[in-house]
């Protein structure tokens, strides 16, 4: 089987849907495409289309349509690290305007995101001298926290006169459902293994444990140190030259902060409309610039690369791990997810895989099953997996990462909670007798009575669950300490189901180095490839979604048959543009050219 198909000639990094008709819908616009002219300037509006942190599952007939997966968030870091190498690009202005929303991302992505501007930023300045290159943010008003921290990492931050920026820094809150849930009858028992776990705490009592409580105001004080220092940074520091002076802790105390005091503060570059910078048709242009948006510039860029692969890039694997960890199929099943991984692994054309993590944990055996079969791709295959932390990765997402070859986290990363519990609901039979509804139950042993959610957990059942959760917690562990290679000197310093900022989890040696998803992309590089001169490799998403086309030919390999539509709408397509081509003369693609889809 050609799994060059697959992996180099289809780059999922830019956005290629294995797809019959995605693939005709690539080959037509390699013509009709918007071209991308010098002095473009890039056009950036947040709440144009959403962003989520991995790959949208689509099903039925839309994967026919194509295009109608947002984008990920490793496709927008890839799209602006194009910006950042592509000098026919002179500026790019991110509109933040009211509506605008950055779905599915937080604290950790906003940082890996801030971190892209600003190499733009650094790289155009280093190359076309200071104030060469356009980095704007300009809104009507900073309705988000979120959004306001992202706008701080262009260079020039505009917004209009009555709008206003809020900035009051980090909080908690949690609802504690213990009072409730006891008024219908239902009395949550819990089995834990270290005292700041608190993860049952919701159920179980009515306010933070004490050291889950101290344990949260460390973390989020980290954040808001975090939050504090980089405003500091981009913002404040040039208070003293105009501005009246003033620390992001007063800001916060004001916060929400109006447009004139923003300006005052130098929060904001200046106050302005936004109506210059709002393209409203294809000949719009910003400052005497022709305007692409984001989205069209990623399309057309995607399409330039396709005409020009290069067989001698490295080719990275990507494979993600997102939301509840669980067993069995689904997206990010861990079947599914183990399969992934294994598929990335044995493609002939992927010497290294970034596994991408965002999970707050979930099923302790799945998490296992993941974890291992990490270590045997590194061990029996010889090939590295870099763990990638978005903005959280705990317990279980700890747990099934811990074997990776190295582990990045961005400064905002959440981590750490190394710990066990359950709980099991108690269901009052009192409460169902009240809505006019008996409960008979017969049991024929203790195991069967102690599994009913009619019967509390007796002394003895209480006892065996303490002593499961306590080897499981031990079994936690030590995986732990063995993936981190012995590095953390004494686990239960750590453990116990402490949280960490991906500082503090730096501190305590629980991750390898501070960094976002590109960060790992190029260390998995360095690692596969350590003779390359290439900077940015093919990236392969796995699993591979199987074809709707697939699905209606019925099993079989789907790489196989896609390359069998390739070829032939490939054929019939390149016969046409052929055909076009003589009568007009106004296209111009050699037959070379028509077939580098195949």
């Amino acid at each position: 089987m050609n799994h060059r198909f697959s992996t180099k000639s289809i780059v999922d990094s830019l956005y290629l849907k294995e797809t019959a008709f995605s693939v005709y819908n690539k080959t037509f616009n390699l013509l009709f495409n918007k071209k991308i002219k010098n002095s473009t300037v890039i056009y950036w509006k947040l709440n144009g289309e959403p962003i989520i942190e991995g790959p949208k599952q689509i099903k039925g007939i839309q994967d026919l349509k194509g295009g109608l997966a947002p984008p990920t968030f490793l496709e927008i870091l890839t799209t602006l690290k194009w910006i950042e190498n592509d000098d026919r690009i002179e500026g790019i202005y991110a509109d933040f305007s009211t509506g605008s929303n950055i779905p599915e991302l937080d604290f950790a992505q906003m940082q890996e995101l801030r971190d892209s501007i600003k190499s733009i930023n650094r790289a155009k300045e280093a190359r076309f001298g200071k104030g060469s290159f356009k980095s704007v943010a300009f809104t009507d008003t900073f309705i988000s926290q979120n959004q306001y921290y992202l706008a701080t990492s262009f260079n020039t931050i505009q917004m209009e006169e009555f709008g206003f920026i809020n900035l009051e820094g980090f909080s908690m809150f949690q609802p504690f459902l213990k009072n409730v849930l006891e008024k219908l009858g239902i009395n949550v028992q819990e089995t834990h293994a270290g005292k700041f776990k608190g993860g049952s705490s919701t159920f179980t009592s009515r306010t933070w444990p004490d050291a889950v409580r101290k344990n949260m105001i460390d973390v989020y004080q980290g954040l808001n140190s975090q939050l504090i220092s980089d405003i500091t940074a981009d913002r404040l520091q040039s208070n003293k030259k105009g501005g009246k002076e003033v620390s992001v802790k007063d800001i916060m105390n004001m916060s929400p902060i109006y447009a004139k005091e923003s300006l005052l503060f130098n929060l904001v570059s200046k106050l302005a409309y936004k109506r210059p910078f709002v393209p409203i048709d294809k000949k719009s242009k910003i400052d005497s610039h022709p305007v692409m948006s984001l989205k069209a510039y990623r399309k057309a860029k995607s399409n330039e690369l396709m005409l020009n692969l290069d067989p001698s890039v490295p080719t990275i694997g990507i494979v993600y791990l997102i939301g509840n960890i669980f067993r069995g199929d689904g997206q990010y099943g861990s079947n599914t997810v183990v399969r992934a991984l294994l598929a990335a692994a044995n493609d002939e054309n992927v010497k290294a895989i970034v596994f991408r993590v965002d999970s707050g944990g979930g099923d302790g055996m799945a998490s296992d099953s993941i974890r291992e079969a990490i270590e045997y791709i590194i061990r029996d295959l010889k090939k590295p997996v870099i763990a990638s932390y978005g903005n959280i990765s705990a317990s279980g997402g700890v747990l099934s990462s811990v074997s990776a070859s190295k582990i990045y986290a961005s400064r905002g990363s959440i981590t750490g909670s190394i710990g066990v519990f359950t709980v099991k609901p108690n269901v009052q039979k009192d409460s169902f007798a009240k809505l006019g509804i008996d409960i008979e139950e017969v049991h024929f042993s203790e195991g069967s009575k102690n599994a009913s959610y009619f019967e509390a957990k007796t002394e003895n059942d209480k006892v065996r669950t303490q002593a499961y959760v306590d080897n499981v917690y031990a079994g936690f562990k030590d995986k732990v300490s063995k993936g981190r290679k012995g590095l953390v000197e004494d686990m239960e310093s750590v453990a116990q189901g402490q949280v960490w900022t991906g500082e503090q989890a730096l501190e305590r040696k629980l991750i390898d180095e501070l960094g976002g998803f590109n960060d790992a992309i190029n260390d998995a590089m360095r690692l596969a490839y350590p003779n390359t001169n290439k900077a940015n490799p093919y990236l392969a998403t796995f699993p591979k979604k199987e074809s709707i086309i697939a699905q209606m030919m019925g099993g079989g390999s789907s790489q196989v048959q896609a390359s069998f539509f390739v070829n032939s709408f490939s054929h019939v397509i390149s016969q046409w543009f052929a055909n076009l081509t003589s009568q007009t003369n106004k296209v111009n693609l050699t037959q070379e050219q028509q077939f580098k889809l195949k």
